[in-house]
């Protein structure tokens, strides 16, 4: 695969170009590192800026708010579970409550129930 890193093409050739154009974009959307942005008479490839703690919380506060919708029903008094698997369900979702209070907690995902009941 080729490397576009070092990409960068006249804003007055963009016409003509429209191939290579849509290549290189293809190429950033494969590695998401990478964006074509506007810098003076050029379009050129740059890297993402890396995201700030506070995005990087909300990014895992959505995986975690995901698992723990995934499980709601785990809970409910119809749920096709025993006493034991309910209350293993339930201790999960209290860890992932619980997830946002470790120490660095958001440079990480929650581990999956899967993982946790491995543990």
């Amino acid at each position: 695969m080729t490397d576009y890193s070092n990409w960068k093409i006249l804003k007055s050739e963009l016409e003509e170009k429209q191939d290579e154009y849509t290549e290189v974009a293809a190429w950033c959307n494969e590695n998401s590192e990478y964006h074509i942005e506007e810098q003076g008479e050029y379009y050129a490839v740059a890297v993402n800026a890396a995201p700030t703690e506070n995005e990087l919380k909300a990014q895992v506060r959505s995986v975690r708010d995901a698992y723990l919708q995934h499980y709601d029903f785990t809970q409910l008094p119809d749920a096709p579970f025993n006493e034991v698997e309910k209350a293993q369900y339930a201790d999960y979702r209290q860890y992932l409550r619980d997830y946002t209070t470790l120490p660095s907690w958001w440079l990480q995902n929650p581990m999956t129930f899967e993982e946790w009941s491995a543990e």
